[in-house]
């Protein structure tokens, strides 16, 4: 492992090659460069055997091709020699003179012409005939020959030069000459060992040949040889490997790079990211791939679980918006994550035997929802006196069930039924069981939210929702929707005569009267105190009319028991609106109602009203006037801000105040409040918010008010216009941070797509955010999620915490937001704070931050 990271380093440091790719290549090359020396080392030490063999075989052939050349020249001489001799005999030694060219004449007549030739050579010659009749001395070194002819009692001596021969032998034997062969003739030569040595005797004197070829001449040519040949072929190698790199090198790095993405995208926390095909290669990246992928699949599974848990632990604490594509959504997951046949969710009403919520996972048939629903209802009968949920196991016919059983109140049960195998482990029916106490919270806490507690009805938050849910159903389709309005008549009489007890009980048996007259595609409604509202799909305004005249014809005649022995007879007065004959915008209906009805009020009670042009026209004028007014005080300047403080409960000091704005009508002040149900000119509310700001702004200021922080309310659609953007970038950035803008949850759940844009350009301004009433509306967890990493504060809505000590659902409401913010880290602000005791549980619950009058009456301050 060393040796690769100092082999790694100094590739990188030394050679600056970080590239895998480059680095297998310029090991490749080095390990072929390597392969190369030791084969040249092989094939030279391999090659000089052979050369041996071939050299010594061509030696001797060229020892004996030139002794047998020699041979020839010398014969060939002696004829020549012979004729000379015969023409000096018959003409004189003048009659060799057109021959000289060619030889030296080393004798005429008796005596002798030495010309340049020794003396010592001729005399040799002649001596070493020894009376011969022909005789040929050849003399190596000077490559010479001496022909003597004995003629008639004379000898006559020819000197030959034989430079023919040289050339001759070279041509013959250049198959050894490159490997610097050495001739020689007459004395035998010293050799070493290793070289070549070949001898060839020679019948004439002193004419023996050896041949000797050194050992190092015979190594050094092959190694030349050699050098040449391989330098060529790793050229080659070289050339070839870098041209092919173009196209095999993105091969090289394509798992590499492929398994560098895969490693990116789970640091991310993609883990579903594809692996393509690379899981089924046999080598080492298929290897590595193999185990990313087996570490992707548990992790996700994992996180699977773990988001399931929390996300229906968040809907446990806020109820979601859609419930039952919540549920069903949570159904699906755990038959996906958990490997669950089949699921099924039911609530049950103990009194009717109805199922206000029965949802089942995806791919179950009608067989086997009617067979998971028949296990609930006979594990129900023998838990009747649950307190605490229950889960109960047991082996089916295709694996195990399990039951969870909870119940709401004494008349309201649920449970969920899972098909699965009985081989789970207990990590995962640990998981499942989390779960379903989730969605049993869920549910509870839907429950309790759109539930109104006295009469078992839907609340007013439900209608707000459906209402939006069916008027879009209405215009996209064109279908007309109408809702009716409901106010007990002279109830305030029933309270006070009778008291609040008997006043609950009317409120029951109406709600009964109400729910048993309408059809079943109907939904009844309690709107608030004696109000009931009803819903009618795809109903014009005449059948809408004739259900709301049955309605008060029903009660009218019904005598209602109440107590012991007390019967009373109850009138109720009826509002009726329709989309589109009313309005064309059907999201004006429980308006448009409300006007109904306090125009059936006003116009003697137990009659049910619908509005004519007249009616339309009177709303508008009154909306006008409030308008109106409400502008004449801004010009008069007959406005102000109520600073109300907000404490810091831990430490019971004031944290920062609220602008509250106020009209003066010339003896009281009115709040905002009065106007806001008719106020709808933006212009107008920006005007508002604008003298809000300029206000805030003196505030900021003051030196004695520099460590605290001022709460504003400014209206989403201020936010869309310019003006109030360029009033908030004139405060100092320096201040920002103790400002918080405070947006109401209605507003901005409205539009949460035009919300998070506003949200975001005040946090990037410097600005804190304060989400206003939360809970007020009829929101989710769904909705928050999107806002929640913007917020600095939520401020729950004063309707939660008025009598909170007094009131356990809204204590529970209260503790569950509570623990919702604590998940995100953020603090809350109770409202509407007016008496000790509220205070003392606030602060039990663990509440930061609290406003309300109990705090402002002895901290009146305002601003003009």
């Amino acid at each position: 492992m060393k040796l690769y990271y100092r082999l790694n380093r100094l590739i990188e440091e030394g050679l600056k090659i970080h590239s895998y790719s480059m680095k297998v290549i310029l090991l490749f090359a080095l390990i072929i460069l390597f392969s190369m020396f030791l084969a040249f080392v092989v094939d030279v030490l391999h090659s000089v055997k052979e050369v041996r063999r071939d050299i010594e075989l061509a030696a001797e052939r060229g020892a004996k091709f030139r002794t047998t050349a020699i041979r020839s020249v010398i014969l060939g001489l002696f004829q020549a020699d012979v004729s000379l001799v015969r023409l000096v005999e018959e003409k004189g030694t003048r009659a060799l003179e057109p021959f000289m060219g060619t030889f030296t004449t080393c004798a005429v007549g008796e005596g002798f012409y030495l010309g340049e030739i020794k003396r010592e050579l001729v005399e040799e010659a002649l001596k070493s005939s020894n009376g011969r009749v022909l005789y040929f001395h050849l003399f190596p070194d000077n490559w010479l020959g001496i022909s003597v002819v004995r003629w008639n009692g004379k000898a006559y001596l020819f000197c030959h030069n034989v430079p023919y021969i040289e050339n001759l032998l070279s041509k013959k034997l250049g198959a050894i000459a490159k490997y610097g062969a050495e001739f020689y003739f007459g004395k035998r030569p010293q050799v070493s060992e290793g070289d070549i040595f070949v001898s060839y005797s020679n019948n004439y004197s002193n004419a023996s040949m050896y041949v000797v070829v050194p050992l190092r001449s015979i190594i050094g040519a092959l190694v030349v040889e050699r050098v040449f040949l391989y330098v060529r072929l790793y050229f080659v190698f070289l050339l070839f490997l870098s041209l092919s790199y173009l196209i095999w090198g993105r091969l090289i790095n394509y798992p590499i790079n492929r398994l560098r993405h895969i490693v990116r995208e789970l640091e991310r926390g993609n883990f579903g990211v594809e692996f393509s095909d690379m899981t089924e290669a046999k080598d080492e990246f298929g290897s590595i791939a193999r185990l990313l992928r087996a570490f992707s699949e548990e992790t996700k599974r994992k996180l699977d679980k773990l988001e399931l848990v929390l996300d229906t632990a968040l809907g446990s604490i806020s109820s979601p918006e859609e419930i039952y594509d919540f549920v069903k959504e949570a159904l699906n997951r755990i038959n996906t994550i958990f490997g669950v046949r089949g699921s099924l969710f039911v609530v049950e009403d103990g009194l009717s035997g109805k199922f206000p919520y029965l949802v089942y996972s995806d791919g179950l048939s009608d067989e086997d929802v009617d067979r998971l629903l028949e296990v609930y209802k006979e594990k129900r009968k023998g838990q009747l006196f649950l307190e605490e949920p229950a889960c109960i196991r047991e082996s089916g016919g295709r694996g195990c069930l399990s039951v969870s059983l909870f119940r709401i109140d004494e008349i309201t049960w649920g449970g969920v039924v899972l098909d699965m195998d009985c081989d789970m482990d207990s990590v995962n029916e640990g998981y499942m069981k989390v779960i379903c106490q989730h969605l049993f919270s869920t549910i509870k806490l839907t429950y309790l939210a759109t539930t109104d507690h006295l009469t078992g009805i839907p609340n007013r938050r439900v209608l707000e929702y459906d209402l939006l849910k069916y008027s879009r159903i209405a215009k996209r389709y064109k279908k007309p929707l109408s809702l009716i309005m409901i106010d007990i008549d002279n109830f305030k009489g029933i309270n006070d005569t009778y008291g609040h007890s008997a006043g609950d009980e009317v409120l029951k048996k109406i709600a009964r009267l109400i729910g048993e007259n309408v059809r079943e595609t109907d939904s009844v409604y309690r709107y608030g105190g004696e109000e009931f509202a009803v819903l009618c799909p795809e109903t014009d305004k005449v059948g809408a009319y004739e259900l709301a005249e049955r309605i008060r014809e029903t009660v009218r005649r019904k005598r209602l028991h109440i107590g012991k022995g007390k019967v009373l007879y109850i009138t109720v007065s009826l509002g009726v609106a329709n989309f589109p004959e009313d309005t064309d915008k059907p999201e004006e209906l429980l308006t448009v109602a409300d006007i109904s009805l306090h125009k059936a009020k006003s116009e003697g009670k137990d009659r049910t009203v619908t509005l004519l042009d007249g009616s339309d026209r009177e709303f508008f004028l009154e909306r006008f006037r409030k308008e109106k007014e409400l502008r004449a005080h801004l010009r008069k300047g007959e406005t102000v801000h109520h600073l109300q403080p907000i404490y810091d409960l831990n430490n019971d000091s004031v944290f920062g105040y609220e602008l509250l704005f106020r009209v003066f009508d010339g003896k009281d002040s009115i709040s905002m409040g009065e106007f806001v149900k008719y106020v709808e000119d933006r212009s107008l509310i920006e005007d508002i918010d604008r003298l809000t700001l300029t206000r805030l702004s003196k505030l900021l200021q003051d030196e004695e008010l520099w460590s605290l922080c001022f709460f504003v309310n400014v209206s989403p659609s201020s936010l869309d216009r310019g003006r109030v953007l360029s009033e908030l970038n004139l405060i100092p950035r320096h201040q920002r941070s103790r400002i918080y803008i405070e947006i109401t949850e209605r507003e901005t759940f409205a539009n949460i797509e035009g919300a998070l844009k506003q949200i975001e350009n005040l946090k990037n301004m410097g600005f804190r955010v304060v989400l206003d009433d939360f809970g007020s509306g009829f929101s989710s967890i769904f909705q928050l999620r999107h806002f929640v990493k913007y917020l600095d504060l939520i401020k729950v809505d004063g309707s939660f915490v008025k009598n909170i000590h007094r009131d356990p659902y809204n204590r529970a409401i209260v503790e569950s937001i509570k623990t919702l913010a604590d998940r995100f880290s953020i603090d809350l602000v109770a409202e509407y704070i007016e008496s000790e005791e509220e205070l003392t549980e606030v602060k039990r619950i663990g509440i930061r931050f609290g406003q309300g009058y109990y705090f402002g009456k002895g901290d009146v301050r305002a601003i003009a």
